[in-house]
């Protein structure tokens, strides 16, 4: 028996096209993560959607947001980054009054 030829699929890499097959917080990891590359590219696969799922549970709940970032604070690289993107939550809830 002949075994079939596979067809190879070409994945779009612009952003549009990861965000819609991969859902928002990965399509956004593994989007910036195709852009930097090598073992930084790897992990913001991680740290991206992790940054912006507490951005939106910074704006629904703050907090909830800021216990999270309390939690992380001691971490190096973590700690700075939370609390950015905790801020940025907040700022967005308050200019458009959530």
């Amino acid at each position: 028996m002949v075994a079939k030829k596979r067809k190879t699929v070409r994945r779009s890499k612009k952003l549009g096209a990861v965000l819609k097959r991969d859902g928002l917080f990965k399509g956004s990891g593994n989007y910036v993560g195709m852009q930097l590359g090598g073992p930084l590219g790897k992990a913001a696969k991680t740290v991206v959607p992790a940054m912006l799922l507490l951005t939106a549970t910074a704006v629904a709940t703050p907090p909830l947001a800021a216990a999270l970032t309390n939690s992380v604070r001691g971490i190096p690289l973590a700690g700075p980054l939370a609390a950015v993107s905790s801020q940025y939550g907040i700022m967005l809830r308050s200019r458009f009054r959530l």
